[in-house]
């Protein structure tokens, strides 16, 4: 009886971690198949230590907003044919930023590419 409830017991924790592990592959691959994002403006804000960019953008009402990203090593930073780093975005700088929503990070929305405007 009692090798019975624990072989129970045993299969019922193997179904559970069978349920969070499929669940957590579908929450990955969704936020993998979530549609890009785009956004133009001026940074306002780097955080090298968090590895993130804030950036001032004007709504289709015409008012001005805010939004962060989170860079990360898959992130290209580019301005024109150069290959950049987060190092080199400065506060001022133009830029376009496609970016995707990550439901797994804590700042959700991720910089997939951030191209910097070249200087007039």
């Amino acid at each position: 009886m009692r090798k019975s409830l624990s072989l129970r017991l045993v299969l019922l924790l193997a179904i559970l971690l069978n349920i969070s592990l499929h669940l957590f592959c579908f929450a990955e691959q969704r936020s993998l198949m979530a549609e890009d994002g785009y956004i133009s403006g001026k940074v306002t804000y780097v955080d090298f230590v968090v590895s993130t960019v804030t950036i001032k953008f004007m709504q289709a009402n015409g008012k001005s907003d805010e939004i962060t990203f989170s860079v990360t090593q898959h992130t290209k930073i580019n301005k024109g044919d150069l290959r950049l780093s987060l190092d080199n975005i400065s506060q001022g700088d133009e830029v376009n930023v496609q970016y995707y929503d990550d439901p797994m990070s804590f700042t959700s929305l991720r910089a997939v590419q951030i191209n910097l405007k070249p200087n007039n």
